[in-house]
């Protein structure tokens, strides 16, 4: 009899809706899965030069950055950065642009794009560039996260 009254006692003190020895209700796994993207676009800029690049300013036209772009940032020679712009919703569509400067004042614009039911492109559109070349390309453009590899290397004197 003294072990049912024990067992009432502990049962009335317990909050509605949590049994007995049961922890706080735990959070959704929804809100855990809430930061992945359902595709996105890595951008991956190696500096393969002899010349520093600064970043001038990253925005983007969709979607989200993982990790948002530092203007004034540097990509020291032989380092490469990586961004990754995504969206959570299939029905989204992503897209940006890096633009990257040189200690001779000249810059180039990374230009970025993947439209709902389209492909995804990457191009980087170099204005007055004359010591070094930019060579974009593609990579697992038929995957839900390509990437965009961009590499700027010392242009040659021919």
């Amino acid at each position: 009899m003294l072990s049912m009254i024990a067992l009432a006692s502990a049962l009335s003190t317990a909050p509605l809706g949590v049994a007995v020895g049961e922890s706080a209700p735990k959070p959704a796994l929804g809100k855990a899965m809430q930061n992945e993207f359902s595709h996105s676009l890595t951008i991956e800029i190696q500096a393969a030069s002899a010349n520093p690049l600064v970043l001038t300013y990253g925005s983007l036209t969709g979607g989200e950055w993982d990790r948002i772009p530092t203007p004034g940032s540097t990509l020291e020679p032989g380092d490469s950065i990586t961004y990754v712009n995504g969206v959570v919703s299939a029905y989204d569509a992503l897209g940006g642009m890096i633009s990257l400067s040189l200690p001779t004042g000249a810059t180039f614009a990374i230009e970025f794009g993947w439209a709902v039911g389209g492909s995804v492109a990457c191009t980087a559109e170099p204005a007055n560039l004359e010591t070094v070349a930019v060579n974009v390309e593609l990579i697992n453009t038929l995957s839900d996260e390509p990437t965009c590899a961009v590499t700027i290397t010392d242009r040659r004197a021919d």
